[in-house]
């Protein structure tokens, strides 16, 4: 089962534990759909490549101690298709104009930086 919406959003942060909310799209699904979720919707887009890998790394390590595999190829393609539904979803809602263009850029730029990372 995955959360279906697990971005920054709907994750609670304490010192000791992260609490994740808003059950309402569980369902059957890749596990790194999730982690894609949380991966992008954390990191800011002016994160440079070394600092990418950084990131990537440590996560992967923390989240081997749970007893789960990422694959990294898979992963790339959950965070490919998650920001390719975020670009779309600011299109639809926005419209394309130049903030628009803008921001698609960037977060396409990101994706990049993960596929020189995960690939």
């Amino acid at each position: 089962m995955i959360h279906g919406d697990l971005g920054a959003w709907n994750m609670l942060f304490t010192k000791e534990y992260i609490h994740i909310i808003d059950m309402g799209e569980v369902r059957r699904g890749n596990h790194h759909f999730d982690v894609a979720a949380a991966l992008t919707s954390t990191i800011p887009s002016s994160v440079k490549e070394r600092e990418l890998d950084i990131i990537v790394a440590d996560f992967e390590c923390g989240y081997g101690h749970g007893n789960a595999a990422l694959n990294r190829k898979s992963l790339y393609q959950q965070i490919h298709v998650w920001i390719l539904r975020g670009c779309l979803a600011v299109i639809r809602e926005r419209g394309m104009n130049s903030p628009t263009i803008l921001y698609v850029e960037r977060t396409i730029e990101v994706l990049k930086r993960f596929k020189v990372i995960l690939y």
